[in-house]
């Protein structure tokens, strides 16, 4: 059975993120592309928008500790 992953905020560390809309610009690509949409989500705690850390689910606190 495979690890759940867990996406990670790379400015906070929180993992409460979601989707990000279409229409907000992030902080990487200033414009949301159709092929970037995808890949880019937001951060609920800090309202990053951009690329989040992917983690094994079991390593997450050790993560957020560095």
């Amino acid at each position: 059975m495979p690890k759940k992953t867990i996406y990670l905020c790379p400015k906070c560390g929180s993992t409460d993120c979601k989707l990000a809309s279409p229409i907000k610009s992030s902080d990487i690509f200033r414009i949301n592309l159709p092929e970037l949409v995808n890949n880019v989500l937001e951060c609920r705690n800090c309202g990053y928008l951009g690329i989040f850390y992917v983690v094994a689910k079991d390593k997450v606190k050790e993560v957020q500790k560095q």
